[in-house]
């Protein structure tokens, strides 16, 4: 999705009540393993924080058919702390601020006690704290179960190994395996998977499973490989065997978690520097900073390929996260750390542009020789695994791909692309648009001038900015002319919600005609849009364009539809440069807890992709299930259901 080492959450226990933290989570942890003794449901903890504002939260217990809530031990209504602050620690049970009350006595809290999932309407709590701006509850509840055995049992993952022939992906047997997967983000930015501060790795794994989902691609950062540090309690709270644990062993938690409720693994190198991702500004757009090397990137993925060679659900390798042309300055509207583009490429001043190429100019900023590279280095540590490339400019130019291949073995190289309804632009360096617009002559920055060329509607075709991301001018007129090698052309491809037939020329230009001339599958890894988006008309119809283009009005209508990833999984913020460690994530599928859908129609979109042109159901995650596939589906519905009547 479209940051540096300033934007990350720190926390070092060197102090004495960061070291009794630590012993108190622990030994909550022992707790919670020995409780009900042969009968407790996962060894971890469940735990929600949610503005009032948002209504309501969903506790649920799911690791196995007969789990229930136990009780629930801790729930408080309080004075919202200042945003991003004062977090919520699962399993530390007090409430930062003057103003705060329990309501675990609650009658409407104490309902959901023997149930196995419980909506609380948070508007039934009371306000203790009339004064307070904003109220915040945090709860924490015991799943358990009467029976000896209470997880899931393994669920059979597809027949892998996987393999490539022409544009789809097919699996060991030789059917058609299609991707609706989704990203699980989080280790790119705070070193562990987000979520693992609300529930159990188990349990969050099945809960991918039960939505439909047969693949995860789960994102890392070369700084969290190569320096493996020990992960902030924070982040892994739910899961108290992993406080005190290194980065790679998390990530191997929620990779064995996936693998056994027989969900595939994509891994996904996100970042350079462990932040948020991803801006023009952020010097993370090549495979290389002043911080890490090509080199360094390269051991990163061979110790990767290494750890997972015997791990049957890591079946793909993504090597680059939205590669990209950098420019100097601060990221997200000088929120990040400074970006000397100089650093890059020593031809260009430090506010100049760093410009990567497919295969042309200097090696050095070459991404095909970068990729092939890394790609063999991870071949020869898992000759089995699918490999993907993805596309220039934030993943959305894939036009060179065919006329100048990446030296990977045809059966096991992919293409990858993003798209977002923001995905409007196409950047061509050393190019200009020469028409003028009368009165619009001025110069202004990146971001006005496609402001404005947005505005302008027809009248503007993109905007030319002749140093770095500044004095950019809008322009008129379709002639794209060679100009001096520091002009850059932002050339406007869509101009809002265009018709179908439009859009999907587009798509085709860029990336799709490799599918419809058989080249190579192309796995849309990321895509996104908010819970909202049927409330407003031109994300809408973006939605609706792309839905189209995936299943029956695009290239692979008569195999099933493309492969997919959707961003992102969470429900909440996990911080970095521009975003609010714990704020509501707007594109996440999940609520805020962690326990279903945020939205029954955000979900129920992307279900639609889960089905081929036909109507019938390509995924049988649903049903590999152990048996219990039926209970499931009827938790599921139930989440669903109340997601509904809430949110919608």
């Amino acid at each position: 999705m479209s940051h540096v080492r300033g934007g990350r959450r720190r926390h070092v226990p060197a102090t004495l009540a960061a070291l009794m933290l630590q012993i108190a989570m622990i030994m909550l942890g022992q707790i919670v393993e020995a409780a009900g003794g042969g009968g407790s449901s996962e060894q971890g903890l469940h735990c929600c924080d949610s503005p009032v504002r948002e209504s309501s939260a969903l506790l649920a217990c799911d690791a196995g058919p007969d789990d229930y809530i136990e009780e629930v031990p801790y729930a408080a209504l309080g004075s919202a702390p200042a945003a991003g602050q004062g977090l919520y620690q699962c399993g530390v049970e007090d409430f930062p601020g003057s103003c705060s009350a329990s309501v675990m006595k609650s009658d409407h809290v104490k309902q959901c006690v023997g149930q196995r999932t419980c909506l609380l309407d948070l508007g039934r709590l009371g306000n203790p704290c009339p004064n307070a701006s904003q109220l915040q509850f945090r709860v924490r509840w015991v799943c358990h179960c009467d029976r000896s055995d209470c997880s899931s049992k393994t669920s059979s993952l597809p027949l892998v190994p996987l393999k490539v022939r022409g544009n789809i992906i097919e699996d060991a047997s030789g059917k058609r395996f299609r991707f609706h997967g989704v990203n699980w983000a989080g280790a790119h930015i705070t070193n562990a998977p987000d979520g693992l501060d609300r529930a159990p790795a188990g349990s969050l794994a099945r809960l991918v499973r039960t939505l439909g989902f047969n693949i995860v691609r789960l994102t890392w950062s070369v700084q969290s490989v190569l320096e493996n540090p020990v992960v902030e309690d924070q982040v892994v709270a739910a899961n108290p065997r992993l406080v005190g644990q290194r980065a790679l062993q998390v990530l191997d938690e929620v990779v064995m978690a996936l693998q056994h409720e027989g969900v595939l693994v994509w891994l996904d190198n996100h970042m350079l520097d462990s932040d948020w991702c991803c801006h023009r500004q952020d010097c993370e757009g090549f495979w290389f900073n002043s911080h890490f090397s090509e080199d360094d990137w390269v051991k990163a993925w061979t110790t990767l390929a290494k750890r997972y060679a015997d791990v049957p659900a890591v079946v793909g390798v993504g090597l680059k996260n939205e590669p990209r042309s950098v420019c100097g300055g601060r990221s997200w509207g000088g929120k990040g750390d400074f970006c000397n583009a100089t650093l890059l490429d020593p031809s260009v001043d430090a506010m100049g542009c760093a410009e990567m190429t497919w295969a042309t100019g200097p090696a050095a900023f070459q991404w095909r020789r970068a990729a092939a590279r890394a790609g063999r280095a991870v071949l020869v540590e898992k000759p089995s695994l699918l490999v993907s490339v993805s596309g220039l400019e934030y993943s959305t130019d894939l036009r060179d791909f065919a006329s100048h291949p990446v030296d990977l073995p045809s059966d096991r190289m992919v293409s990858e692309a993003h798209e977002y309804s923001w995905s409007r632009y196409s950047r061509s360096a050393g190019q200009t648009l020469s028409g003028q617009i009368e009165g619009h002559g001025q110069e202004l920055s990146d971001d006005d001038a496609k402001s404005l060329c947005d505005d302008l509607g027809g009248v503007c075709s993109g905007y030319t900015c002749e140093r770095g991301l500044e004095g950019c001018t809008v322009r008129a007129g379709d002639l794209l002319l060679e100009s001096n090698s520091r002009e850059v052309t932002n050339r406007k491809e869509l101009a809002g919600c265009d018709p179908f037939p439009r859009y999907a020329e587009k798509l085709n230009t860029w990336w799709g005609f490799l599918l419809q001339r058989n080249v190579t599958p192309v796995f849309l890894s990321e895509f996104g849009f908010s819970q909202t988006f049927a409330g407003d008309l031109s994300e809408n119809c973006w939605v609706q364009h792309l839905s189209t283009y995936i299943q029956e009005g695009g290239p692979l209508a008569k195999e099933g539809g493309l492969d997919w990833a959707y961003w992102q999984l969470g429900g909440v913020q996990e911080g970095g440069t521009s975003r609010t460690a714990g704020a509501s994530e707007s594109f996440g599928v999940l609520n805020r807890c962690w326990t279903g859908p945020a939205s029954a129609k955000h979900i129920g979109a992307l279900q639609r992709l889960m089905e081929p042109a036909g109507g019938q159901m390509l995924d049988k995650a649903k049903s590999r299930d152990g048996g219990s596939s039926g209970q499931s589906r009827n938790l599921l519905d139930g989440r669903t259901r109340q997601s509904e009547s809430l949110f919608e």
